[in-house]
């Protein structure tokens, strides 16, 4: 290729290849118009895709837009238009030998470049001359990262080209032409492994060998393509004679974290004494539906290192001895990371060592993530000194291009008191200048060269913290041993919540806590000064749960004496409590909060030093679904299962014993719970139960079951996914990887098993893209892609509240994972969001873009991302290379997709308090026709011309209607009034005054005046309820009847029947009647019964007064409160009192129209609101 640029991704070994010789450097790579067709490879197009085959999507034409295009694949597009430029992107885990072509279905002219890194550093550049009718072709050897193909055209063309990739052998080099006279084939019976798995994992295969010649004699090396994979050969040296076989045990050794459907290439080759050599090959894929294979212990940090600090850390005492201090400030941002050229520091970068008398075990190197990847440090040496003036060597190593920190154990402890690094080269051979975040001299972890007393661990510089602080004041300032001032927090009496801090330590860790000191200056205000403070701690997260270590009574000024919990308990975070002042408005913080933890030793090393075990958060392992079976349920015995959305739930049988005051069934799992469960009876009915999260690894639930069995399914629901991202200027130059990662996300996306919903910042609270959680893939792209990125918020809390707010009532798996720099505009909103989080219990996903802060500024905001993600059960990773990004986002995928363990146990426990519901409904409709219609019945027989209290019941009776329809009844509502008794002695007439319609005051008032009784005319209830049928036929939604009687049915009908014939006509009608001056209880109790097969209430009316009040409340919608057997529990009006319900889940109907409906949860000793929508759900 002409124009090639020399890479060291190109001229890197592999060591355990070296008998068969180097891969080729980028130098030995050829452009060529080769001779014979090239074939293509693999997904996204398939082998043999033809070159006329277009499947690019614009926009493509920059990094962020990079198509991929994964080892044996390929891409075809064209370049219509001019400056269209065609970029695809591909990531390798290790030095990977490829085969790069370019193809033109005419032989139009093109060009093509291959970039590597984040600014697609050429590596090479080539041209497709018009004409061509063969392939342009690269070969060569690349190092891992993210490598970018941009192909263009200098003229536009319709002619499609295509882009092939292909995977080439590792062990290729100059061979003889003979070939060996040897087959190898390469097996693993077990080729699918755990995705991003938190152990190491071992797959068994073999390598078949069959000489099809004469004696010979071979030597056997391996390949793995992802560089932190190994893979052993049980024999290096093979005899065989001819025709003979031989089967070579290999394992591999898959190192924790592998990538999710990256496929890795093993490689084995065979090579006999001519040179002469064949390559067997087979891939391994890790996915997150496969168990772990064989999984085994691998910690991030060497033995050798785990539990060691870092003396080299300024925070411990290390000081750079020539202007270097970001090499050991103890942050990998852009503001930490240290960068220089290589003609300065030809002697090296000197150290002095924190402590005494240190002893060094090794060194780690954390690579510039923020870097281009040419620029970071590859290869370097280490050398020591203990008097600062005579150096020896103590190390020499070689980095590879990962952001991953990356140690160094030495063969044996060393003395030292300067150490110097000394940088050789870059990954990029031609840099002049280099990058690195960090290093860290490691002191033996079995010494104290701090002492051995326990260490500081709340000053900021190391890592502490102030959490959350409510009502919140923005400082860190008291955990500063150089304070001289007490900040002043406003806490007027009339503010009934406690004022309250949490403490957390480096990076979220757990440490035994010794003592705790706090100062206050020595004028101090004694009025503001706080009496005591309550001290709790957590080992879970910054929302609690808590558990109290004991009340602290503090010196209004100076020193108070250090508090020393009893046990040097375990906490992650300690929150303090404050007594009440005595100033009306006002609380001092003290000037000095200092946290000292347990001097380290065997059993315990400091929160400060490398960590033990590993990073990664686990993902659970794969399991086989439930068959379905149900399994006993015992009480007070703990039984394990695991399940996953999507898939069938586990089944346990629960069997209640006679007069069990209550059930609880409490589910558990570490880091969280996102099973959920419910409960039926015998026929199926799901029973009410109250959940309450205890904290995000416990959920309870709590039921009140009469004896009998029960089926306890444990199901995972489709997960809640908020993607929320910083759109502030300072990620500015993170927006293409950002747009990336969501897009790939959002992808992958399964109906049924993910619900997503998408959060740009914005001020003060985020707020969603999409109109409800989606798991369309389709939607989800669009709104991303519809998104103008107009937005420029860093209100990180306002991100997480609008989040948070949305997944607070969400089933399930709640996660969020946020995208920014934490260099955030609203920490005002600090205690609302770790409310939220106590109540939602989601995991947080926090992934941080670099940015140039330093000091406290760039501490805060690794210290916010942390106590997100340690707190919730996620984790935190740094934004880099496209394809770390990506892998993050496969990470947080695969911890959200895979099996959702759990630990269920039932026990019997007291009775739940009953709870209250109080019903509402929503505003009345626009349109008065669209109201529920009302028939007034009026019964106006001769006993109705009776007095009470000089007035005839008539006359009230009449009155009464008139108010309703001069004011109470809303105008346009469809009304009737039918009026019997009017007719005559003896008369059993009928009359329709008002036929249905919406209520004209005028004309009804006119029609109302008309009533009157007839002396002798008789009470035709039954005949009325039958023509009430018909006068409400026409009237849509609820229909409500109110009967205003005094006397009963006396013209020969039925009442009963004609009530049951109009319920069961169809007509969703409800029956109130009001008994007015009823003498005979017989008659109360009668009416009483009408009502009750009317599906509404009797009430009863003595005088003109209470017949208002009756009437009224006759008009008035009530409801029925419905459990999950169907059964009615509790009636009520809407808009009255709560009534009294166990806790538990219902339904709330409408009477007369249950299709109008509305959920309520109600929890104990609490009451709930439902509100009834105006118009019926659809069927």
């Amino acid at each position: 290729m002409t124009g090639t640029r020399v890479s060291r991704a190109a001229v890197a070994a592999i060591a355990c290849i070296a008998a068969l010789g180097t891969i080729p450097p980028h130098a030995e790579t050829r452009a060529a118009q080769a001779s014979a067709p090239v074939e293509a490879g693999g997904r996204p197009a398939p082998p043999d895709a033809p070159v006329t085959a277009v499947d690019e999507v614009e926009p493509n034409g920059d990094l962020a837009t990079a198509m991929p295009l994964a080892l044996d694949s390929s891409r075809g597009g064209v370049t219509d238009v001019a400056n269209d430029v065609d970029v695809y992107r591909f990531a390798l885990l290790g030095p990977t030998a490829v085969h790069l072509t370019l193809e033109s279905a005419a032989g139009a002219a093109q060009e093509l470049s291959l970039g590597w890194g984040s600014d697609n550093r050429q590596i090479a550049r080539a041209s497709l001359t018009a004409g061509a009718n063969a392939p342009l072709v690269w070969d060569g050897t690349l190092q891992s990262g993210d490598y970018y193909v941009q192909v263009w055209s200098g003229v536009p063309t319709r002619t499609p080209y295509r882009v092939r990739l292909r995977q080439g052998d590792p062990f290729a080099g100059s061979s003889p032409s003979t070939p060996l006279a040897v087959t190898a084939t390469l097996t693993f019976p077990q080729n699918h492994v755990a995705a991003f798995a938190a152990d190491a994992q071992t797959v068994p295969g073999h390598l078949d060998i069959v000489s099809t010649a004469g004696p010979t004699d071979l030597t056997v090396a391996t390949y793995a393509a992802d560089e932190r994979w190994t893979v052993t050969a049980d024999e290096t040296t093979v005899h065989l004679d001819a025709g003979a076989h031989v089967a070579v045990p290999v394992t591999v050794r898959v190192a924790p974290g592998a990538w999710d459907d990256h496929p890795v290439e093993v490689a084995a080759g065979v090579r006999g004494s001519s040179g002469a050599h064949v390559t067997a090959t087979a891939p391994i894929t890790p996915d997150d539906a496969t168990a772990e294979v064989s999984p085994s212990p691998a910690p991030e940090i060497p033995t050798a290192l785990a539990g060691g600090l870092d003396v080299a850390w300024a925070a411990l005492g290390g000081e750079s001895l020539d202007n270097h201090a970001s090499l050991i400030d103890g942050l990998v941002n852009d503001g930490g990371t240290q960068r220089a050229r290589f003609a300065d520091v030809t002697d090296g970068m000197a150290i002095r060592l924190g402590g005494q008398g240190v002893r060094l075990a090794g060194f780690r190197i954390i690579p510039a993530a923020s870097t281009a990847v040419g620029d970071r440090l590859r290869t370097f040496r280490v050398l020591g000194s203990t008097d600062g003036t005579t150096f020896v060597p103590l190390l020499s190593g070689t980095l590879t291009p990962r952001e991953e920190p990356q140690a160094f154990v030495l063969p044996q402890t060393a003395s030292a008191r300067v150490v110097k690094l000394v940088p050789i080269d870059a990954q990029d051979p031609h840099a002049t200048a280099f990058a690195i975040a960090e290093f860290e001299a490691i002191a033996d972890p079995a010494t104290s060269p701090l002492g051995d007393d326990g260490l500081e661990i709340s000053p900021v510089l190391r890592g502490g913290h102030v959490v959350t602080m409510d009502p919140y004041i923005d400082t860190q300032a008291m955990l500063d041993a150089t304070s001289q001032f007490s900040l002043m927090a406003s806490w007027p009496t009339t503010r009934t919540e406690p004022f309250s801090w949490v403490v957390g330590f480096l990076d979220g860790r757990a440490a035994r806590i010794d003592r705790i000191d706090w100062r206050y200056r020595p004028g101090q205000d004694a009025t503001r000064a706080v009496p005591s403070v309550d001290v709790f701690a957590s080992t879970a997260s910054a929302a609690g749960p808590w558990t109290k270590l004991g009340t602290w009574t503090i010196a209004p000024q100076g020193d108070s004496r250090p508090f020393r919990p009893a046990g040097q308990p375990l906490a992650r975070y300690l929150r303090f409590v404050a007594a009440r002042t005595t100033s009306r408005y006002y609380a001092d913080l003290p000037m000095y909060l200092s946290i000292h933890e347990r001097p380290s030793g065997a059993s315990y090393h400091s929160v400060l030093a490398l960590p033990e075990g590993s990073t990664p958060a686990p993902i659970a392992a794969a399991r086989a679904a439930g068959d379905g079976t149900p399994h006993p349920l015992p009480f007070d015995t703990a039984v394990h299962g695991s399940v996953r959305a999507g898939v069938s739930g586990d089944h346990w049988t629960l069997t209640v014993p006679p007069a069990a005051p209550g059930i609880t069934l409490t589910m558990a799992n570490t880091p969280t719970v996102s099973a959920t469960l419910q409960v039926t009876n015998a026929a199926g009915a799901a029973m009410p139960l109250q959940e309450d999260a205890v904290g995000p690894d416990v959920h309870r639930y709590r039921a009140s079951l009469p004896p009998g069995q029960y089926d306890v399914t444990v199901i995972e629901p489709p997960h809640s996914i908020a993607v929320v991202w910083d759109t502030s200027g300072s990620v500015g130059g993170w927006i293409p990887a950002i747009i990336a990662a969501v897009r790939n996300f959002t992808r992958d996306a399964v109906p049924g098993r993910d619900e997503i919903d998408l959060l740009p910042f914005r001020d003060p609270i985020a707020e969603p893209l999409l109109p409800a959680f989606s798991g369309n893939p389709s939607q989800l792209f669009s709104a991303i892609q519809a998104y103008d990125w107009k937005d420029s918020s860093s209100a990180a809390e306002g991100g997480l509240v609008g989040a948070l707010q949305l997944l607070a009532d969400r089933p399930g798996r709640r996660a969020i994972v946020l995208m920014t720099d934490a260099e955030t505009s609203s920490l005002r909103l600090t205690p609302q969001v770790w409310s939220l989080v106590a109540r939602t219990t989601p995991q947080i996903f926090t992934l941080s873009v670099s940015t140039n802060s330093v000091d406290a500024i760039a501490w805060h905001s690794r210290d916010l991302m942390m106590d997100w993600a340690v707190s919730t059960g996620g984790f935190n990773a740094m934004i880099g290379d496209a394809s770390d990004t990506k892998a993050a986002f496969d990470r947080i995928a695969a911890a959200l997709r895979g099996w959702a363990p759990y630990t269920l146990t039932a026990a019997l426990s007291a009775p739940l308090a009953p709870g209250r519901l109080a019903v509402t409904r929503a505003p009345e409709p626009a349109r008065a026709a669209d109201r529920p219609a009302l028939a007034l019945l009026l019964d106006a027989s001769g006993s109705m011309l009776q007095s009470i209290h000089g007035r005839r019941k008539i006359d009230i009776a009449r009155a009464e209607i008139d108010h309703l329809v001069r004011g109470v009844i809303a105008a346009g509502t469809p009304v009737t009034l039918r009026v019997y008794g009017q007719g005559g002695p003896g008369s059993c007439r009928s009359d329709l005054m008002l036929p249905l319609a919406p209520l004209d005051r005028v004309k009804a008032e006119t029609i109302v005046a008309t009533v009157h009784s007839t002396d002798g005319a008789k009470t035709a209830t039954a005949a009325s309820l039958r023509a009430t049928a018909a006068d409400l036929a026409n009237a849509t939604g609820a229909k409500r009847v109110v009967l205003i009687t005094d006397g009963e049915e006396n013209c020969g009908g039925d009442v009963n029947a004609e009530i049951a014939t109009l319920r069961a006509s169809g007509i969703d009608v409800e029956l109130d009647v009001v008994g007015f001056a009823v003498d005979s209880p017989a008659s109360g109790r009668t009416f009483e019964k009408w009502a009750g097969l009317g599906g509404g209430r009797y009430y009863e009316a003595r005088d003109a007064g209470t017949l208002d009040t009756a009437v009224r409340a006759a008009m008035t919608e009530h409801f029925d409160v419905v459990d999950a057997s169907g059964a009615v529990v509790a009636s009520g009006d809407v808009g009255g009192p709560a009534v009294s319900v166990p806790p538990g889940h219902y339904v709330v109907r409408l009477r007369g129209e249950p299709r109008i409906s509305a959920a309520a949860d109600v929890a104990p000793s609490s009451t709930t609101n439902a509100v009834l929508p105006r118009e019926a759900a659809l069927p």
